[in-house]
């Protein structure tokens, strides 16, 4: 009797993102907010006739930017998920109203000046667990000139549980204040990796 096995390899590959990539980062966006882009957008693209074309062109803007990194993960060529990072100096943003949900969330990114900021990761769920997110963070440590940081939700554990598993740690703690947004948790979690 003749055995045949086939044994299939996966290629990950790294690259930057372009302008055609815009879908990709609003995938990405998506992923990882727990809903909070889509219900940002909702708001800020409420009076918009093609809110989609809005959204593909606000993406094409930040992959424009020359203080942006967008870096995806192929399997096979296929996009599998990525990462949108820049370097946060030491300025401190306008939280404005600290008390709305924007103002609490940037309070939290002011907690992680002097680091490469992590915007936007997200591997989709497809393509998880294949040593995608670890490989872009590598990629973004490789590139960046201060420490890695990012804010993370409370609930995610498994998220939590691998941040951890390549070196981040906690560095603060900022309430969440959701307005009318009902998305999960309680708090943002800044982590930083030295």
């Amino acid at each position: 009797m003749t055995y045949q096995t086939k044994i299939t390899t996966s290629r990950l590959a790294i690259r930057s993102g372009t302008a055609a990539d815009a879908p990709v980062l609003r995938r990405i966006f998506e992923e990882a907010s727990y809903g909070l882009s889509q219900h940002l957008w909702a708001k800020s693209f409420a009076g918009e006739a093609d809110r989609d074309s809005a959204i593909l062109e606000r993406m094409r803007l930040k992959i424009a930017d020359p203080a942006m990194r967008f870096r995806i993960g192929e399997i096979d060529g296929v996009p599998a998920g990525g990462l949108l990072s820049y370097e946060k100096d030491a300025t401190l943003e306008d939280a404005g109203d600290a008390g709305s949900l924007i103002g609490a969330l940037i309070a939290a990114e002011n907690e992680l000046c002097g680091t490469h900021y992590i915007n936007a990761l997200a591997v989709f769920p497809e393509f998880r667990r294949r040593g995608v997110a670890r490989a872009l963070i590598e990629d973004a440590a490789a590139g960046a000139w201060q420490p890695l940081s990012l804010i993370a939700v409370d609930v995610n554990a498994a998220a939590l549980d691998f941040y951890a598993s390549v070196g981040f740690r906690p560095v603060a703690r900022h309430a969440m204040v959701k307005e009318d947004w009902d998305g999960e948790g309680e708090a943002w979690l800044c982590l930083r990796r030295p």
